[in-house]
């Protein structure tokens, strides 16, 4: 996704979280995502173009009895399917109409299945438990009969609203953003529209107009690590810009400096920019950050 835009995208590492592309790479900003709500598919509408095949009807209410009838209790209400299968069947046969084949087989089926959901319905009374309802009727009734009556008066419950989907945002100005191995980095001041500035060697213009940034980095972590101004990048846009490396300060160092564990700099950096323009955000990458990077928006 080398032109995909400044943005929030699933990790390709850890799903179930978004992670910040800054319009070059991958930053090690990263954040829940935000939950979906779930939304019911509509039913497609059913093809009028397509004829129901009613010749096939017989034998699949056929079956359905069947099924029914070998199933105890239920085998009680197979004659719902076996019925209107028969009368189906002998209807086509009489018409001569196609699926005949069909039908012969939905009569055999249903007069099997009738003899078999007799057979079952008789023997599902050894089932019911003692003092039980001694027929089917009863059992019905009894299964059916309300376990508890709603409070009289009582308003219809109100549904929740679902919650709405928050999107992340980056750390801004004096948020610390800390890498795994524990170095920290964090944006203190930013300022744009300078004209020259003076560097060993004497003042420096810029093309356009610099922008100063001032931040802090801690080590934290339990390595020494090396910090130059070719490990901070300014971005407006997608357009990322690099930082002028002759004027760049670490604590009282020129240029680069050294960071043990436990300690920390003060650092500044200038950009050179457009005139009239300032930075979106800026970036840290050092080798403690495995190549990744630190965003920091500006904004």
């Amino acid at each position: 996704m080398t032109n995909a835009p400044a943005d929030w995208y699933p990790d390709p590492e850890y799903p179930g979280q978004l992670r910040y592309w800054d319009g070059t790479a991958w930053t090690v900003n990263r954040a829940p995502a935000p939950r979906a709500v779930a939304v019911a598919a509509a039913p497609s509408a059913p093809d009028a173009a397509a004829p129901a095949n009613r010749d096939a009807t017989p034998a699949v209410l056929a079956i359905v009895g069947f099924v029914l009838g070998v199933l105890p209790f239920a085998a009680w209400f197979a004659w719902l399917a076996f019925v209107p299968a028969l009368i189906l069947a002998i209807r086509v046969l009489v018409r001569r109409r196609a699926g005949r084949g069909s039908s012969i087989s939905a009569i055999v089926i249903a007069g099997i299945g009738w003899l078999f959901s007799l057979v079952v319905g008789l023997g599902s009374f050894a089932l019911l438990p003692s003092g039980g309802p001694s027929t089917p009727e009863a059992a019905t009734v009894s299964s059916s009969a309300p376990t508890a009556s709603p409070t009289a008066g009582a308003p219809p419950a109100t549904p929740s609203p679902s919650p709405t989907p928050t999107v992340p945002v980056l750390p801004g100005l004096g948020q610390a953003v800390t890498s795994r191995s524990g170095a920290s980095f964090t944006v203190t001041g930013v300022e744009c529209g300078l004209g020259a500035q003076e560097d060993v060697f004497g003042d420096v213009a810029p093309k356009g107009r610099f922008c100063r940034i001032d931040f802090v980095v801690a080590n934290g972590s339990t390595q020494p690590q090396n910090l130059s101004a070719s490990d901070v990048f300014g971005y407006i846009g997608n357009a990322r810009y690099e930082a002028d490396s002759g004027l760049a300060r670490f604590g009282d160092d020129d240029y680069f400096s050294t960071v043990n564990p436990g300690l920390s700099v003060d650092c500044t950096v200038f950009f050179d920019v457009p005139a009239g323009a300032s930075l979106d955000r800026v970036k840290l990458i050092t080798s403690w950050w495995g190549g990744d990077g630190a965003t920091v928006t500006l904004r």
